[in-house]
């Protein structure tokens, strides 16, 4: 069997619209950052997503790095991160001294549960990493359930599966920070804690949003 991935293809077409704001935003925006088209987006943002704050950053890893920040990790303390994911998602948390425990994910779905995620839970774990994959959601009222009852912090990368959810409301108990990513199979993030009804999100800026 001869099988072709063609990794160095184009994943997106742009359209001429789509070119034209791009070409706009180098000519005219003013200043080189933090400028209109920042503003607009991440309002325009939150509102799709119904977050109350969105803070741009410039990459997807950067958002995630400062959601590790905001963790505060102490000597010893454990994150549980799916199994199957991509690098980023777990690195930051490494980098800030968290001792990474794999969680197994469902075959069929390929992310993680609120089961796979209790049986990787210690007296040391700080937070859990939910990763939503290929447009899957991860079934968050039941893993802030098991958040809540072990006083963990909760982050989100849904990088691959913006616009996606449940057919329940996700409950956002506490203070959340979240991304966005722009290539073309990178799409939002978000980072929950169980304890203020705050919800923030960091948003990887495209260079033409100034």
């Amino acid at each position: 069997m001869d099988i072709k991935v063609n990794f160095s293809g184009r994943a997106i077409k742009y359209t001429e619209d789509e070119i034209a704001v791009v070409v706009e935003a180098m000519r005219n925006a003013e200043p080189l950052t933090q400028g209109k088209h920042l503003q607009a987006f991440q309002k325009a943002f939150g509102e799709y997503i119904g977050a109350e704050h969105c803070f741009a950053v410039m990459n997807g890893v950067s958002a995630l790095e400062l959601s590790a920040q905001l963790c505060n990790f102490k000597p010893g303390d454990e994150v549980v991160i799916p199994s199957h994911t991509f690098t980023a998602s777990a690195y930051p948390y490494a980098k800030k001294g968290a001792k990474l425990v794999w969680a197994d994910v469902d075959p069929v779905t390929h992310v993680v549960n609120a089961e796979t995620i209790e049986k990787c839970i210690t007296p040391r774990t700080k937070a859990i990493v939910v990763v939503h994959l290929y447009g899957y959601v991860a079934d968050m009222p039941a893993i802030m359930e098991v958040a809540k009852r072990h006083n963990v912090l909760v982050i989100e990368d849904a990088a691959q599966s913006i616009g996606a959810d449940l057919s329940t409301p996700m409950p956002l108990v506490a203070l959340a920070c979240g991304s966005k990513s722009h290539s073309s199979t990178r799409l939002p993030l978000a980072f929950t804690a169980a304890a203020r009804l705050t919800q923030v999100v960091v948003l990887p800026t495209p260079p033409f949003w100034l």
